[in-house]
């Protein structure tokens, strides 16, 4: 499935970044976004191959998430007098 709909939109855009490049000066703010973005195109492409491939991470974000939001409310919970040992006289 990901062959027949996600690898033409990753051809055509490829395509389009490379007509377009030529196309554009060089110092552009644009030819910088595309040559950034070309030159991450080989980064995805596995996901076109192998159907057990995501092509986001919020898999491993969500695995994270705890972890983040329990250093944020543990901080929290500290005393402003331990979270400061050199109080201002």
């Amino acid at each position: 499935m990901r062959q027949a709909r996600a690898k033409p939109i990753f051809d055509a855009l490829e395509a389009w970044m490379h007509a377009k490049l030529s196309k554009i000066s060089g110092k552009s703010l644009l030819a910088q976004a595309i040559r950034y973005a070309l030159d991450r195109m080989p980064k995805p492409r596995p996901y076109l191959e192998h159907g057990h491939l995501d092509l986001d991470n919020n898999t491993a974000e969500s695995a994270v998430k705890p972890v983040a939001i329990g250093r944020k409310t543990g901080c929290s919970l500290v005393p402003k007098a331990a979270a400061n040992p050199w109080p201002s006289p």
